[in-house]
């Protein structure tokens, strides 16, 4: 008789994953593997409050990479995070102006981000004014990534920094109500600015507006809101003292 050939027994173990230094290396999920190093290149997806701690972000995932394994131990790099498709529809309301744009930029240490930026104004605005939001986002935007590494530009945009100071350029312009990046993400592309202007730039020429205009429209924008109110709050007592009458009668 044929001896029974022996049958190798494979013990898995529960594996954890770490989350970049950029997230204090937190514990951000584990994995039952038999080894390892099968770790690598796998995928995580983590809710952004996990992470900071933060109610406001729980819109946010975010997705890292694990790249490395090490005593036992997977850790994960950064690849890109999002807004859910729900979150943005509920900031954009009735008489206000959604903006979006995507567009290619390098840090200091020469890590490509794409990024996708919302902008909603507080009333409607002309397709040229969104043209000049647009322009004055990215420049902005750009500005600020080349002087400074990616955890820097990470931790800027979670405590919310680059987003305020970036609305406080736009204001300048035209009534913003709110200014976030809804997606951003690591591209693995070379990258120069002469390639990014070319391939970013629209496929219709936008009207341009000089300052004069802009000013006009944020004004007038402006002067019909506070018209508005001020309707509104004639109105009121108007109305109560016809109740009042006919109370009376």
């Amino acid at each position: 008789m044929a001896e029974k050939a022996a049958t190798k027994i494979i013990r898995k173990r529960w594996v954890p994953i770490l989350a970049p230094k950029l997230f204090h290396e937190r514990v951000i999920g584990e994995s039952y593997v038999a080894d390892p190093e099968q770790l690598r290149g796998r995928s995580v997806f983590v809710n952004m409050m996990v992470l900071t701690g933060d109610p406001k972000k729980q819109q946010v995932q975010v997705q890292f990479s694990i790249s490395d394994v090490k005593e036992g131990k997977g850790h994960a790099s950064f690849k890109g995070y999002a807004y859910s498709p729900n979150a943005i529809k509920r900031l954009v309301r009735r008489g206000r102006e959604k903006v979006d744009d995507s567009f290619l930029c390098k840090t200091q240490d020469s890590v490509v981000l794409r990024v996708k930026p919302i902008i909603v104004t507080s009333a409607r605005a002309h397709r040229s004014l969104q043209g000049l939001l647009r322009r004055n986002f990215r420049k902005k935007f750009k500005e600020i990534v080349q002087k400074e590494t990616f955890e820097q530009v990470m931790r800027e945009i979670l405590e919310n920094k680059i987003q305020s100071a970036i609305k406080g350029l736009l204001h300048k312009f035209f009534p913003i109500r709110i200014v976030d990046i809804r997606t951003l993400k690591i591209e693995p592309i070379e990258y120069t600015e002469k390639e990014n202007l070319t391939m970013e730039l629209p496929k219709k020429s936008e009207e341009l507006l000089d300052e004069e205009q802009v000013e006009g429209e944020s004004q007038e924008v402006e002067e019909g809101i506070e018209t508005e109110m001020e309707e509104a709050v004639e109105e009121s007592p108007k109305k109560k003292s016809t109740k009042s009458k006919k109370s009376s009668e």
